[in-house]
């Protein structure tokens, strides 16, 4: 393949061997070094651009800020995620940002932390149970909550270290920097502000809760458990309701990919509105409104990588058409 027809590829291909270079050489050579060395880079790559007989060499110049570009976001993530666990309890504030998930003696939520030692930061929070109908039970997207617990680092099992997988790593791929357990007494309910979240987080946390009203809202009408759960599914990616019965005979029916979001929905809602807007004036509108229509229901749905890949590369496919 001649990558030299596409030019994008090719950046592509560096950033990412930049990004794998960072993660390896993240704790033994210092991330404001690489800036520098980014810095550099860039200024040799404008002087050179500005003579008329170096386009190979700023071609390759652009290649090397490109690379360290890579090796310096990743180290730049990994600093900020990197942050010291104190050993006592210490109180902050923060915003539930996932669905809870309901066990046997705890209820598992990550927690946005808003005001805080870690501000901006996300962490796994396991409320102990109080009662059958307790406060806890009833915790939602975007509520918040005042707490006072001790932190831990998040560290890998012996059993996921033998099957090779690395869950510390993967938490901080989401963001997730500790861990901690709330006693029933440590804890209560708190108008929290969102100010010091990041603008992603809290559109995110603003999605989620709306999916989560939906949700509830679709709950109300009279409908069976397992058509609820297919519902759910289908439209907003919730797949808690699916039962294994449920799953084993879709599978059967060879019909389970429509219970996984997909570019089929995204395709779904460009049809709508290129009908709508099939006029040739309506276009351009058509075609804006689409992608703004398609990053909304990708944040509303929780941005699962399928949903999120679709629409990365939606523009480009329906540019073709």
């Amino acid at each position: 393949m001649n990558t030299q027809m596409y030019p994008f590829l090719r950046i592509a291909i560096v950033l990412v061997a930049g990004i794998m270079t960072g993660d390896v050489l993240y704790g033994h050579v210092s991330v404001r070094l690489v800036l520098w060395i980014l810095v550099a880079l860039v200024c040799a790559t404008v002087v050179v651009y500005k003579k008329a007989d170096g386009k190979k060499l700023t071609t390759l110049l652009l290649m090397l800020d490109v690379f360290v570009l890579g090796i310096w976001n990743v180290g730049r993530v990994e600093q900020r995620l990197d942050v010291p666990i104190n050993r006592g309890a210490e109180m902050y504030d923060a915003v539930v940002a996932e669905r809870p998930v309901v066990g046997q003696r705890t209820i598992r939520c990550v927690l946005a932390v808003a005001e805080g030692r870690l501000a901006g930061q996300r962490i796994i929070a396991f409320f102990q149970k109080d009662s059958a109908i307790g406060d806890v039970q009833r915790l939602a997207v975007g509520d918040g909550v005042r707490v006072v617990s001790r932190l831990k680092p998040i560290t890998n099992s012996r059993r996921l270290q033998n099957g090779h997988f690395d869950y510390v790593r993967y938490q901080h791929i989401h963001g997730v920097v500790a861990r901690t357990y709330i006693n029933k007494d440590s804890w209560k309910r708190s108008r929290v502000s969102m100010r010091r979240l990041g603008v992603m987080q809290r559109v995110l946390i603003g999605m989620r809760s709306a999916r989560d009203r939906l949700l509830s809202h679709n709950e109300k009408h009279n409908m069976s458990e397992s058509a609820y759960a297919v519902v759910a599914a289908m439209t907003m990616g919730d797949r808690s309701g699916l039962t294994r019965e449920l799953r084993q005979s879709y599978a059967a029916s060879g019909a389970s990919h429509v219970l996984a979001l997909s570019g089929l929905h995204l395709g779904v809602i460009y049809g709508l509105l290129s009908l709508i807007f099939v006029h040739r004036r309506m276009r351009v509108l058509g075609q804006v409104l689409a992608m703004v229509a398609i990053w909304a229901y990708a944040a509303l749905v929780g941005m699962p990588p399928s949903v999120l890949r679709s629409a990365t590369i939606s523009p480009f496919l329906h540019s073709l058409f």
